[in-house]
């Protein structure tokens, strides 16, 4: 072995290494129930009594597949407001949403035509903010 190269792998630890590829139908299928944004949830009492909850998470995913740290910052700006609810698990305050919340932010979302990620659109620019604030 000269100084300074890697030496080379035998096929053992090659194999090792090699993993079976993944297909996109494998990661993106929507058929199946557990992979929609609301197949999981927490149901919590309330002062309206019990209601159905959803994390960040599933906002995210509802909302065209859009990151946590995309909706944290949208909320950080103020153009959605801040979750009324928060789940109180250990140390961690879990930013909590409804299901009528996140269904009206996506409704709204697609009515003024922000609800895609990729649209070149901005999102403050438009009525969308004031028509969450209404409903939220």
């Amino acid at each position: 072995m000269i100084p300074g190269t890697t030496p080379e792998r035998s096929a053992k630890a090659m194999k090792r290494v090699r993993r079976a590829p993944i297909e996109p139908e494998d990661i993106y299928d929507v058929e199946d129930p557990a992979e929609t944004w609301d197949a999981k949830h927490k149901v919590m009492k309330t002062s309206e009594g019990l209601r159905e909850f959803f994390t960040i998470k599933y906002l995210a995913q509802a909302w065209d597949n859009r990151t946590i740290q995309s909706i944290r910052k949208l909320e950080r700006e103020g153009v959605i407001p801040k979750a009324k609810y928060r789940s109180k698990v250990g140390k961690r305050r879990d930013r909590l949403y409804s299901r009528e919340q996140i269904e009206m932010l996506v409704a709204v979302a697609k009515r003024y035509d922000v609800y895609e990620t990729n649209t070149r659109k901005n999102i403050v620019k438009t009525g969308f903010t004031d028509e969450v604030l209404r409903n939220w």
